[in-house]
């Protein structure tokens, strides 16, 4: 078999081109290119990691391909080489949203008949070159409503509580003492406050960041709960 080339330097897809797309956005894209041997070091100076697929196909990613991590390479005996390469990108600049809500045991020290507490996670997931910035996970406005939920009941739905006083408020909140025999409680509830035995608290949310570096993209994953 003869193959012609019309330029010496040039690198020639081959098929079977693959992608792989992930929740976050990110994109995978694994090819094979074809070059002579004997240009082989221009060859891996053009596929260097942090450049551009040499065909220009950067599809489906919005804004490029970028290559990661080194190439691969598999010499042949007909004169050419062939030059396994992935590279990375991204199909959106926004971030994926999730909100987990989970029940949680009763804690030992509640006396209580009947006690419900739920939480929720919500985890932002985001491809970027940068550090993103808060804002720019955009989380719908209602992520951060209380993440933890209390019910009190008795067999009429009422709170089951001996003793429920309101003890102060601000604009958005109200401070609560719960009295369950001798055992006291005071929480920071969203208001209305009391509505049927159900209890909204107001607790901090921490945040915890991982990252898996991609080259010249970085996923970034956003946790608060």
């Amino acid at each position: 078999m003869t193959i012609f080339i019309a330029n010496p330097t040039a690198l020639i897809a081959q098929p079977g081109r693959a992608v792989n797309t992930f929740p976050s956005g990110l994109v995978r894209v694994d090819q094979v290119y074809l070059g002579l041997t004997s240009q082989a070091a221009t060859h891996r100076a053009t596929l260097a990691v942090g450049n551009d697929m040499p065909d220009g196909d950067s599809s489906p990613c919005i804004d490029g391909l970028k290559i990661f991590p080194e190439v691969q390479e598999r010499r042949r005996e007909d004169g050419f080489t062939e030059f396994i390469v992935s590279a990375y990108g991204r199909s959106k600049a926004t971030a994926t949203i999730a909100r987990d809500v989970k029940q949680l045991s009763e804690p030992a020290d509640f006396y209580l008949r009947d006690m419900l507490i739920i939480r929720g996670t919500a985890t932002a997931k985001i491809v970027s070159a940068t550090i993103p910035t808060f804002d720019s996970l955009n989380f719908p406005a209602d992520t951060f409503d209380p993440i933890s939920a209390f019910l009190f009941t008795d067999a009429d739905g009422e709170p089951e509580a001996d003793s429920i006083t309101k003890i102060s408020e601000s604009t958005r909140t109200e401070t609560w003492r719960f009295e369950f025999g001798s055992i006291t409680r005071t929480a920071r509830l969203l208001k209305p406050g009391v509505t049927k035995g159900f209890y909204k608290s107001i607790f901090p949310i921490p945040l915890t960041i991982s990252s898996s570096n991609f080259g010249y993209w970085t996923e970034w994953v956003f946790a608060y709960g």
